[in-house]
């Protein structure tokens, strides 16, 4: 039994790693991303910018409606979207970027410079201006109600179909 248990936890981190790596391709190859909203946008196909003085990111000689190149290399950089695919992904899980001059020791020991799935820090939200943290813990709540009534509908269902099944052995049911 506790080679069982033990089989169990170790399978789970390649599990976790299999969701991330569906999530991240899912993510990265999908259109939808902050910048295609933004392209969407200047298109019309939703809040104009112009209208709340957004026009400065049309840049002179540029057709209205479209995003200047200059723009959208910063918003690719804002975005991490310029760097290579590998590390992306990497960063996805953990990522070690130090922000202040220290010593190299100190500044790995130091939490604050650690970011990623790893160490639960997921950054701020595309689409809100809140940390991804915050979100989650404000839907977290709701998530868990839902996820434990189900839990417990689902089992109470499977264990009288059991019994019906075991009274009724060797029938159709």
């Amino acid at each position: 039994m506790t080679a069982y248990i033990i089989r169990r936890f170790l399978l789970m981190f390649p599990t976790l790693i299999g969701i991330v790596t569906i999530t991240f391709i899912a993510t990265q190859f999908v259109p939808g991303g902050p910048i295609d909203q933004m392209k969407s946008t200047l298109k019309g196909h939703g809040n104009t910018l112009t209208e709340a003085g957004g026009g400065a990111i049309t840049g002179p000689g540029s057709k209205q409606g479209e995003l200047d190149p200059k723009h959208f290399e910063q918003l690719k950089k804002i975005y991490h979207l310029d760097k290579p695919l590998w590390e992306r992904y990497l960063r996805t899980f953990l990522w070690y970027s130090p922000t202040k001059y220290e010593p190299l020791i100190d500044s790995i020991l130091n939490y604050d410079n650690w970011q990623g799935f790893l160490v639960f820090k997921f950054g701020d939200s595309f689409y809100r201006n809140k940390s991804v943290l915050s979100l989650i813990k404000e839907k977290l709540p709701v998530s868990a109600s839902l996820g434990v009534t189900s839990f417990f509908l689902t089992y109470t269902i499977c264990i009288f179909l059991g019994i019906a099944k075991a009274v009724k052995n060797g029938s159709r049911f």
